[in-house]
């Protein structure tokens, strides 16, 4: 893997603010969703890599019934593995807007390391906002866009940009599947339209395991995407920025599966899957997933940071395939990988995605809140 050179690095952490004192930062984690676990991991390695003479880092939790709860004792890493449940057991209860008013006067910001539905999807972002409270990350449209496979893949198309092929359909309507497979074609990729980290993903090669994967796909939701199989290589960049600052792209990273395709296991739970950063590519290729990766972003309205997934057959050209706006900040995730593998590392990223939290905050308290133009 080779690191780019400092210079890129210095030049994305160059807003960083200097600040001698701490800042509060609260890590909300958990939530309802099937990735509750990968948000719990994600809060313990945010926790364990941000800057301790930077931050006053505080932890607050959403558990898996929908409580809010506080954790009562103090945060340390220890040797019994990445944490879950345990890392709120001992906490206490706490009521959502007394926390949230205590953060806004405390002029916090809160990092939602949540994945998935009731936390990525828009509904957390719009409780913040409500409650004044600076965030890191994107907003309510954009979360809420970019959680539903099928909305992402319009707002895309009508942007100009190539994404998979595909059809999208209730999760009853099994009887359409006949016609989607024969206008598709096998293998075909099932998946839930609203779920990320892989959950609920099936291929099919047949009629039977089609109804099996859309079956297992509308578990978790309530409509389904089905796309024919890409054949090609999977190319991912992180972005980092907002609006009023320059959204910036990584150098392309190739990822290659260790299983069919990039499962939930070879995110979270072995080290099978190869990270190749950069990807290898020419310089030309580079450059221009890169401009893409930046198109998708301001496409949909990336705030803070997001990751693009492509799907690169080189007859065909590359597919979007989607937009990830709150990656995994576990140990195997590739977001912060990406950006220390490039010389940006995980506190300094902790510091530059705060400030972006901060910048988004402020510029949404600028706009009008009355129809009036007058000043008197």
């Amino acid at each position: 893997m080779k690191p780019a050179s400092q210079p890129h690095a210095a030049k994305l952490i160059s807003n960083v603010a200097q600040n001698s004192g701490q800042d509060l930062l609260v890590v909300l984690f958990g939530g309802e969703s099937p990735e509750h676990e990968v948000s719990c991991k994600s809060a313990f390695n945010i926790v364990s890599n941000t800057d301790p003479e930077r931050f006053k880092v505080e932890l607050l939790a959403i558990t898996q019934s929908g409580d809010w709860v506080r954790p009562s004792r103090d945060f340390a890493p220890d040797s019994s593995g990445p944490p879950t449940s345990r890392l709120y057991a001992q906490g206490e209860s706490v009521n959502v807007w007394d926390e949230l008013g205590r953060i806004q006067a405390q002029n916090g910001v809160v990092f939602p390391a949540l994945h998935g539905p009731g936390g990525e999807d828009g509904t957390v972002q719009g409780l913040l906002e409500l409650a004044d409270v600076a965030y890191i990350g994107v907003g309510i449209k954009t979360s809420a866009v970019c959680i539903d496979k099928i909305a992402t893949k319009q707002v895309l198309l009508g942007a100009g940009l190539p994404v998979v092929p595909y059809r999208a359909m209730a999760a009853n309507q099994s009887d359409a599947l006949p016609d989607i497979a024969e206008q598709l074609g096998y293998p075909i990729f099932v998946k839930p339209s609203n779920m990320g980290s892989s959950i609920g993903v099936g291929t099919a090669k047949n009629s039977q395991e089609l109804e099996e994967a859309v079956a297992l796909a509308s578990g978790y939701s309530n409509s389904v995407v089905l796309e024919p199989a890409v054949v090609g290589r999977e190319i991912e960049c992180a972005l980092l920025g907002n609006h009023q600052d320059e959204l910036k792209s990584s150098l392309p990273c190739e990822v290659i599966p260790g299983s069919e395709f990039y499962t939930y296991e070879d995110k979270y739970l072995n080290d099978r899957a190869q990270l190749l950063a950069p990807a290898p590519l020419s310089q030309q290729d580079q450059a221009a997933f890169m401009k893409l990766a930046i198109e998708v972003g301001r496409a949909v309205g990336v705030e803070g940071l997001s990751r693009v997934d492509f799907l690169w057959d080189e007859k065909q050209g590359p597919f979007i395939n989607e937009i990830n706006t709150m990656p995994g900040f576990t140990s195997l995730s590739l977001y912060p990988q990406v950006w220390e593998i490039y010389g940006v590392s995980f506190p300094k990223l902790v510091e530059r995605l705060y400030e972006l939290g901060r910048q988004a905050h402020g510029s949404r308290a600028e706009l009008r809140k009355s129809w009036r133009t007058d000043t008197a």
